[in-house]
């Protein structure tokens, strides 16, 4: 799943991305978008010091603040550390046991992967969802998010 940052308000253009269907029209924004996945929008949230929602927005008279934020995680690796974590690879160990308690089959699970983020992409995440709010703020609209 991801969290996509935009700006509502923002004016689109039309565009027609396939030759072979020119009836299909789709309308994108001129202002800057970002997509997170879930996990980096929560965390980018939570060291901007942010409720870390799955969805929402912020008016253009909190954009200042959200801006001010956004650049303070841009600027400082010590604020960036928050949202810095680790690759993980885990594997469990699945047992099944009968009624009697008794373990009658053992077996491999699924191996499950977070890539993790490291203090670079925080901090590229970062300036690009303040791009998306200085444009947004500029505008004079408002940024949602979901």
């Amino acid at each position: 799943m991801s969290v996509s940052f935009f700006c509502p308000e923002a004016p689109t253009v039309a565009v027609r991305p396939y030759a072979d269907e020119p009836e299909l029209v789709l309308h994108e924004s001129t202002l800057p978008e970002c997509n997170l996945s879930n996990t980096n929008a929560y965390a980018l949230l939570r060291a901007a010091g942010l409720p870390a929602e799955c969805f929402g927005s912020w008016t253009n008279e909190e954009l200042p603040e959200i801006q001010s934020r956004l650049l303070r995680l841009v600027n400082s690796a010590q604020a960036r550390r928050a949202a810095v974590r680790p690759t993980v690879e885990a594997r469990r160990e699945l047992r099944a046991t009968g009624t009697d308690g008794n373990v009658i089959e053992v077996g491999c699970g699924p191996t499950i992967i977070s890539c993790g983020l490291d203090d670079e992409g925080v901090r590229a995440r970062a300036h690009r969802l303040l791009e998306v709010v200085a444009a947004a703020r500029q505008f004079g609209g408002s940024v949602s998010w979901g």
